[in-house]
Protein backbone atom coordinates (compact mmCIF):
# COMPACT_ATOMS: atom_id res chain seq x y z
CA UNK A 1 0.00 0.00 0.00
CA UNK A 2 1.59 3.31 -0.82
CA UNK A 3 1.83 6.09 1.53
CA UNK A 4 0.46 9.49 0.29
CA UNK A 5 2.72 12.39 1.81
CA UNK A 6 1.14 15.72 1.97
CA UNK A 7 3.00 18.81 1.79
CA UNK A 8 2.38 22.13 2.63
CA UNK A 9 3.16 25.19 0.48
CA UNK A 10 5.64 25.93 3.38
CA UNK A 11 7.56 22.55 3.24
CA UNK A 12 7.89 23.12 -0.74
CA UNK A 13 9.10 26.51 -0.15
CA UNK A 14 12.00 25.21 2.79
CA UNK A 15 12.59 22.00 -0.20
CA UNK A 16 13.44 24.48 -2.77
CA UNK A 17 15.20 26.76 -0.54
CA UNK A 18 17.56 24.22 0.52
CA UNK A 19 18.03 22.87 -2.63
CA UNK A 20 19.31 25.99 -4.09
CA UNK A 21 20.94 27.28 -1.18
CA UNK A 22 23.08 23.97 -1.48
CA UNK A 23 23.77 24.54 -5.29
CA UNK A 24 24.85 27.79 -4.67
CA UNK A 25 27.13 26.45 -1.34
CA UNK A 26 28.81 24.17 -4.39
CA UNK A 27 28.87 26.39 -6.73
CA UNK A 28 31.36 29.17 -5.04
CA UNK A 29 34.79 28.37 -5.91
CA UNK A 30 37.29 28.44 -2.76
CA UNK A 31 40.10 29.41 -4.22
CA UNK A 32 38.39 32.82 -5.94
CA UNK A 33 37.01 33.16 -2.45
CA UNK A 34 40.10 33.34 -0.53
CA UNK A 35 41.87 35.17 -3.49
CA UNK A 36 39.02 38.45 -3.30
CA UNK A 37 39.56 38.86 0.60
CA UNK A 38 43.46 38.79 0.10
CA UNK A 39 42.94 41.10 -2.82
CA UNK A 40 40.71 43.92 -0.41
CA UNK A 41 43.45 43.41 2.25
CA UNK A 42 46.25 44.12 -0.55
CA UNK A 43 44.39 47.24 -1.90
CA UNK A 44 43.33 48.26 1.52
CA UNK A 45 47.34 48.41 2.26
CA UNK A 46 48.72 50.06 -1.03
CA UNK A 47 45.86 52.72 -0.08
CA UNK A 48 47.00 53.39 3.08
CA UNK A 49 50.47 53.76 1.94
CA UNK A 50 49.50 56.47 -0.83
CA UNK A 51 47.60 58.33 1.76
CA UNK A 52 50.68 58.09 4.28
CA UNK A 53 53.38 59.00 2.21
CA UNK A 54 54.36 55.14 1.67
CA UNK A 55 54.93 55.40 5.83
CA UNK A 56 56.53 52.20 7.13
CA UNK A 57 53.91 51.21 9.34
CA UNK A 58 50.25 52.68 7.81
CA UNK A 59 48.08 49.91 9.72
CA UNK A 60 46.95 50.90 13.30
CA UNK A 61 44.92 49.13 15.34
CA UNK A 62 42.30 49.89 17.69
CA UNK A 63 44.91 49.76 20.44
CA UNK A 64 46.93 52.63 18.52
CA UNK A 65 49.74 50.53 17.67
CA UNK A 66 51.01 50.71 14.39
CA UNK A 67 52.33 48.19 12.11
CA UNK A 68 52.54 47.29 8.03
CA UNK A 69 53.47 44.33 6.32
CA UNK A 70 56.79 43.84 4.34
CA UNK A 71 55.45 43.09 1.41
CA UNK A 72 52.08 41.21 -0.46
CA UNK A 73 49.68 39.07 1.07
CA UNK A 74 49.89 35.67 -0.96
CA UNK A 75 48.24 32.61 -1.23
CA UNK A 76 50.52 29.51 -2.40
CA UNK A 77 50.20 26.56 -4.74
CA UNK A 78 49.95 24.95 -1.39
CA UNK A 79 46.87 26.06 -0.30
CA UNK A 80 48.38 28.52 2.03
CA UNK A 81 47.97 32.46 3.15
CA UNK A 82 51.61 34.48 3.88
CA UNK A 83 50.93 37.10 5.92
CA UNK A 84 53.88 39.59 6.16
CA UNK A 85 53.78 41.84 9.38
CA UNK A 86 56.17 44.23 10.30
CA UNK A 87 55.84 46.49 13.19
CA UNK A 88 58.09 48.64 14.69
CA UNK A 89 57.63 46.87 18.57
CA UNK A 90 58.66 43.25 17.83
CA UNK A 91 55.38 42.84 19.49
CA UNK A 92 54.08 38.70 19.21
CA UNK A 93 50.72 40.30 17.50
CA UNK A 94 52.59 41.08 14.61
CA UNK A 95 55.15 38.52 13.48
CA UNK A 96 55.04 37.31 9.66
CA UNK A 97 52.44 34.13 9.68
CA UNK A 98 51.49 31.67 7.18
CA UNK A 99 48.17 29.64 7.27
CA UNK A 100 47.12 26.70 5.71
CA UNK A 101 43.41 27.40 4.67
CA UNK A 102 42.99 25.24 1.39
CA UNK A 103 43.33 21.69 1.14
CA UNK A 104 42.19 19.08 -1.76
CA UNK A 105 40.47 16.20 -0.56
CA UNK A 106 39.11 13.64 -2.95
CA UNK A 107 39.68 15.73 -6.31
CA UNK A 108 37.67 18.45 -4.37
CA UNK A 109 39.36 21.92 -3.36
CA UNK A 110 38.10 22.53 -0.34
CA UNK A 111 38.62 25.28 2.44
CA UNK A 112 40.01 24.52 5.85
CA UNK A 113 37.29 26.08 8.52
CA UNK A 114 39.78 26.43 11.32
CA UNK A 115 38.17 24.90 14.46
CA UNK A 116 41.53 23.14 15.38
CA UNK A 117 44.62 25.06 16.37
CA UNK A 118 43.77 28.55 15.45
CA UNK A 119 44.42 27.79 12.09
CA UNK A 120 42.46 27.73 8.90
CA UNK A 121 40.18 30.25 6.77
CA UNK A 122 38.03 31.73 10.10
CA UNK A 123 41.66 33.05 11.66
CA UNK A 124 43.07 34.33 8.28
CA UNK A 125 39.40 35.90 7.36
CA UNK A 126 39.52 37.55 10.50
CA UNK A 127 43.20 38.54 10.05
CA UNK A 128 42.67 40.13 6.93
CA UNK A 129 39.49 42.29 7.62
CA UNK A 130 41.50 43.41 10.74
CA UNK A 131 44.17 44.52 7.94
CA UNK A 132 41.25 46.42 5.66
CA UNK A 133 39.77 48.40 9.13
CA UNK A 134 43.20 49.18 10.51
CA UNK A 135 44.00 50.83 7.15
CA UNK A 136 41.09 52.96 7.53
CA UNK A 137 41.79 53.71 10.75
CA UNK A 138 45.94 54.73 10.17
CA UNK A 139 44.36 56.81 7.43
CA UNK A 140 42.20 58.49 9.54
CA UNK A 141 44.45 59.01 12.34
CA UNK A 142 46.98 60.50 9.59
CA UNK A 143 44.13 62.73 8.58
CA UNK A 144 42.68 63.99 11.87
CA UNK A 145 45.46 64.15 14.40
CA UNK A 146 46.48 66.93 15.60
CA UNK A 147 49.86 67.40 17.09
CA UNK A 148 49.05 69.99 19.65
CA UNK A 149 47.11 67.79 22.23
CA UNK A 150 50.54 66.78 23.46
CA UNK A 151 51.05 70.47 24.93
CA UNK A 152 49.66 71.82 27.50
CA UNK A 153 50.19 74.29 30.26
CA UNK A 154 47.49 74.05 32.46
CA UNK A 155 45.66 71.57 33.73
CA UNK A 156 42.52 73.17 31.96
CA UNK A 157 43.98 72.66 28.94
CA UNK A 158 45.06 69.29 29.47
CA UNK A 159 41.25 68.19 30.29
CA UNK A 160 40.31 69.83 27.02
CA UNK A 161 43.29 68.21 24.86
CA UNK A 162 42.18 65.24 26.56
CA UNK A 163 38.33 65.48 25.48
CA UNK A 164 39.52 66.30 21.44
CA UNK A 165 41.85 63.45 21.76
CA UNK A 166 39.03 60.94 23.12
CA UNK A 167 36.40 62.60 20.34
CA UNK A 168 39.09 61.65 17.54
CA UNK A 169 39.26 58.42 18.81
CA UNK A 170 36.03 58.16 18.41
CA UNK A 171 35.55 59.06 15.32
CA UNK A 172 38.16 57.04 13.45
CA UNK A 173 37.26 53.63 15.75
CA UNK A 174 40.20 53.44 18.15
CA UNK A 175 39.49 52.82 21.82
CA UNK A 176 38.75 56.18 23.32
CA UNK A 177 42.01 55.82 25.76
CA UNK A 178 44.56 55.50 22.97
CA UNK A 179 47.06 57.74 23.13
CA UNK A 180 45.80 59.36 26.46
CA UNK A 181 49.64 58.49 28.03
CA UNK A 182 51.22 61.16 25.53
CA UNK A 183 48.69 64.16 26.58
Amino acid sequence: MKRRIRLTEGDLHRIVKESVNRILKEGVDPISKVQSLIQQANNAYHEALEAQDNYKWPLMNKRGETYGLSSDIKLDGRGYVSIPYTNPYRSFDYQPVKIRVISKVGGRVKIIPGDYWEEGWKDVKKMLNNIIRDAEIGNNHMRIYDPSVEDSSSPEERRANKERLKGMNREIGRNVSAGMEYV
